[in-house]
This record gives structure tokens, sequence and C-alpha cells, in this order.
């Protein structure tokens, strides 16, 4: 790649007039990595600071971010020069920061910029980490996490651990950790150890701990790097005992990539295989059918290994299902029928069940889960013969059919039920059913009668093939029942028609018998009477001014009959059953009136 001019500084040359950073020289004289190609502000146009940056008595850390901006479009070094101008822009215009935050950064091609003027050959404090104590930032120009995913380029990654291997000191180095702005934070870590950020991004995360190693092999004298990891890993099932793995390589250094391959998503991974440089596809055999599996893959040189993948996964084909077996139908009604069966295989996603009216042409009505072995198929029609069938489903298709089961549901359910009084006074404690006869296949109809509208009922008759109609007696005065009606026959019994209900009328006292009376002539007759309503209620009553008979029969019977000179007379009503004998004891030439 064409470089522009760059100012590339070397330590043992550095020259200080300033007394306060003398310091500082020996300090960057000592650095061990070699110094990379730096474009210079000078070299990328950077803006005059507004004010000159303190400077810190010690550089102990090596923070890394990303810009999280666009510059991942960049095109080549101008584009990137263009880029790191806008970066500057937002942090001195936006941000009112007096310069550009961090020290040093790098595009996706390698080409390294420097950042915060001095940083080449002092220690201005940065603006980068929220703290910016004895630290250097370090940055990748793109976007590292979702949504963008910005792939990390071997290019870059080699460029940062360059050009932190050279500026850090020599004696310091990027393994382990400290107490950093109240947190624990490693001597070469990411931004988000620093403060809650997302910087610098998961993609970079990831590949921290192969940075440390790339920093310290330069920091020792060694040009060599571990290779950026492999991206967007997919695996595809292609038959029941193989899974065919694909990635995207993203180094140019590799010497060839390592597979893993484990039964859970977050453990257990062992190596199955390597391939050699730039392979980016590989078959895993020897599977078990319907089986899910995990992948990961990494690079690998004489450096090391790069980060995982990604893991991906997924789950090989199936064998077809064994078939159900011991399939049984049994109607429950006119409109249902049950199903049980025998469950025989052991990868089925589910069953899926069949039904005929002729024993020829199946059509599926219903699916039932996993480890299902029952279904109750409904919203039949009553009085007909079914046959089912039962097969057991996977991806890689449908199981043999189960053995035929049929039944036949029970005759159509009666409908329009209805219950009345029935007329006139003697028939107070009776209730009169009817309902509609909807099939021609009934042995008969079942009665049944409660005092709730839940029930509990009690079978109270049945009634024969087409009667559609039954007399309930002998019921309570005033009591509300509840009814309802369904067919049956040898298939069993129909659903229920709706429950209906009525209440029964009040019954008319009971007159007790009043017993033979006797009057004498020219006398007149008084005597009590009792009557007990059924609902518990007794009155009795005194009548009187009964006179003798009015003709010449003697020994007459007559009927009892309400006289009209007592007040209480309209609770009682005419009787054939309880009347009074009244006998004249005067001889039989008596006249009219003498009885």
């Amino acid at each position: 790649m064409k470089k522009n001019p760059m100012t590339l500084t070397r330590a043992p040359k550095l020259l200080f007039a300033s007394v306060a950073v003398l310091f500082l020289a020996a300090e960057v004289q000592a650095a061990k990595g070699p110094q990379p190609s730096i474009c210079t502000r000078s070299c990328w146009g950077a803006r005059a600071p507004k004010s000159t940056a303190s400077q810190m008595s010690s550089l102990t850390r090596a923070i890394v971010h990303h810009t999280a901006g666009n510059e991942y479009s960049t095109t080549g070094l101008e584009s990137s020069k263009s880029y790191v101008r806008g970066v500057q822009n937002l942090h001195m215009n936006s941000n009112g920061w007096s310069d550009i935050g961090y020290h040093f950064m790098t595009d996706k091609f390698g080409n390294l910029f420097e950042g915060r003027s001095g940083s080449m050959s002092s220690l201005p404090r940065g603006a980068h980490d929220g703290y910016n104590a004895n630290s250097f930032g370090f940055t990748v120009l793109g976007y590292y996490h979702t949504p963008k995913n910005n792939a990390f380029t071997t290019a870059s990654k080699n460029s940062i651990e360059a050009v932190i291997a050279w500026r850090m000191p020599s004696a310091w180095s990027a393994n382990g950790s400290s107490t950093y702005n109240g947190n624990t934070v490693g001597y070469l870590d990411g931004h988000y150890k620093v403060k809650s950020t997302a910087c610098p991004g998961s993609i970079i995360i990831a590949q921290l701990g192969n940075i440390r190693t790339g920093v310290m092999n330069k920091k020792n004298g060694s040009t060599g790097s571990t290779p950026s990891g492999p991206s967007s890993l997919t695996a595809t099932a292609a038959s029941t005992t193989q899974i065919n793995l694909a990635w995207v390589d993203n180094s140019g250094i590799e010497t060839g990539f390592k597979i893993e391959r484990s039964l859970s998503s977050g453990s257990g991974f062992t190596q199955i295989g390597t391939v050699g440089a730039n392979v980016k596809t590989y078959s895993s055999t020897g599977l078990a059918a319907g089986t899910r599996y995990y992948y990961r893959v990494r690079a690998y040189n004489s450096y090391g290994d790069s980060p995982y993948s990604n893991t991906a996964n997924t789950t090989t084909k199936q064998t077809v299902p064994v078939a159900p077996t011991s399939l049984a139908a049994n109607a429950v009604s006119d409109v249902q029928i049950n199903l049980t069966w025998a469950q025989t295989s052991n990868n089925e996603d589910g069953f899926r069940i069949f039904r005929s009216t002729d024993n020829v042409t199946y059509t599926q009505v219903a699916t039932a889960g996993v480890n299902a072995t029952s279904y109750n198929n409904t919203g039949l029609t009553g009085n007909r013969l079914y046959y089912y069938r039962v097969a057991a489903y996977n991806s890689a298709g449908n199981s043999a059919n189960s053995n035929t089961a049929s039944d036949t549901t029970a005759p159509q359910a009666p409908s329009a039920l209805t219950v009345n009084t029935v007329s006139g006074t003697d028939n107070w404690n009776k209730l009169q059913l009817a309902w509609t006869d909807n099939s021609s296949a009934e042995t008969g109809f079942k009665i049944e009668r409660g005092t709730a509208a839940a029930g509990p009922f009690t079978q109270i008759a049945t009634t024969a093939a087409g009667v559609a109609s039954y007399q309930n007696t002998g019921l309570s005065a005033t009591t509300t029942y509840y009814y309802r009606v369904r067919s049956y026959n040898a298939n069993g019994n129909s659903t229920y028609t709706p429950v209906v209900s009525r209440a029964t009328p009040n019954a008319p006292p009971v007159l007790a018998a009043i017993g033979n009376k006797t009057v004498a002539s020219g006398s007149t007759l008084a005597f009590t009477a009792t009557a007990t309503d059924p609902n518990a209620t007794t009155t009795t009553t005194t009548w009187q001014n009964f006179t003798s008979f009015g003709h010449n029969t003697p020994n007459e019977t007559v009927l009892f009959r309400r006289p009209s000179n007592s007040a209480t007379t309209s609770a009682f009503l005419t009787t054939a059953t309880n009347y009074t004998r009244v006998v004249s004891n005067g001889p039989t030439a008596w006249g009219a009136g003498n009885k």
C-alpha cells in the first residue's frame, strides 16, 4: 500500500526542551517493541489543539476502544485520514474537548494514526476512558458489535499490537490487573472494564487475550501474531449422521483451523478435527440421528490460537418414527369418539389422526403432541360409523399407519325440550315434558330430573323409541323441577338436551270428613269443618243455621256445600269424598220444610 509521508520517530533520537517532561525520555527509549509506521498529525491534517494537555506522571495501562461509527467504510489511507479528522471534529466540536481524545488509532487496513497532540513523544492525558489516569487510549476505527458487527481484521490486530508494544514502557506487561477507577482492570484491557459501556465491542473484547499475547511477543522481539478468529459459523444438517460447517476466514496468517463439538451450548467442547489454511468448510460425520450438536471454530498458527468463532448448532436429520399400535375407538356420545393408542417411537414430533366414513378415503382431522397416547374427536354426527388410523411423524416424514379402529356414535340427541304444567285443579302435582326426536335409530329416551340447574340429576324414567313426551306425576306443590333428556341405543347415550325447568302450582286445600249430622224438625244445625293445605296450613271454621230439609224425603244423603254465612268458606271446595249425611227425624207425612 502506498504511504503518504509519515513522521516516524524513534525513541532513541528524542530530545526534549522542557525539563518537565525530561523524565519521560528514558521510558520512551526503553520501549522494546520496534516502532511501526505511523501517520502523524501533520500526515492526516490534524487541527491544532485548543489547549495543551496536562502531562501524566507515568504510563501503566493500555485501554482499547472502537469508534462505533461508520469508519469501517474506509477505502484506503486517504479515506481513513478523512475519518480521523471527523473523529477529531466530533471530540472538539461536539464533546467540547481540547483535542482528539485517543492517543493512537488504526483502520481495517492496518494504517496507524497519531491521535492526541504529543502522543508520539510525551505522556499527554487523554480523554478516552472517563478516568484517564496514567493510561493511553488505543482505538480501532469501526463498529465491533451489533448492529454492524464489523470484522476485526488481522491487519488491524497486528497494528494495534505493534503500536502498544512500542509505546508502552519497557518494564510494562500486558498481563495482570489492578484497581483502576474503582474497578479491577487489566494492564491491557477494554474500555468496558473501566466504566459501563459496550466499547470496544464484543468482537474485539473476544480477542483481548490474543492481543495481549501478540503485544508481548512483539515486545520480546517477535514480529509474529496470532491469527484473527473466524466468524459467521453455520451448521447445516446433511443427513441423519452428518452436519456440514462453513465459516468466514478473517485471517491471512493462520496455519489452519481447529473444529470443536459439544452436546451443550456452554461447555463440553472437544476438538474433533482440523483443516488447513484458507479452508472454510468441514463435514462432521458419524453422528446420531435426531441429535442437536454445537460447534465452534478457531484459527491457529505457531504463535497461538485465535478467539473462537460464534457457536453454531443444528440437529441431524431424523429417521422416520415407528408406527403406533393398539389403536382403539370408543363412542361416548352422538358427537364424540375417544381414541387411544400405544406409543412405540421415541423420536416423533407428534401424531397425525386420520378419519374415514367408508374405510377407503381417509382425511387428517387433527394432530397430537409428542408422547400423546389419546385424542378425543368431537363434532361428529349421531348414529354414524367412523374409521380411524394414527401415524407418528417428524421432520423425516410419517410412520406407517396404526391398525384401523372404528365405532358408531350414539343416536342423535333430542332437542327443543319443553316442560309445562297440566291444566285442571287436580293436576297440580304433574308436569308435562315434550321434545323433538331427531333420530330414527334410538332404542328410547332417558329422562333425568334435578332440583337445581347444575344438578345433580337422577334418571326417573325412559320412553320407547319414537315417544317424545313424558308426564311426571307425584310432584310437590310450588316446587321448581329441572329436566334433561337424551336418546340411547346399543351404541351408547347421546348428548343431553339443554336443561329446562318449571315450578308446580299451589295445591288446593283438602277438606276433612265432616260425618253424619241429624237435625230435628224445626231446629237448626251448627258444626265445625277442617281443611288442610298440602303446604301444611290448617283452617277450621264453624258452620251454622243448617235448617231442615226442604222436601219430603227422609233419610236423604246430601253433598256438603259451602253455606253463604261463613266468611272463610272460600278456602274450601266442593268434594265428592267429604260430605255430611243429614237425616230427618220426623214422619214421612211432614210437610215441606220439616226436615
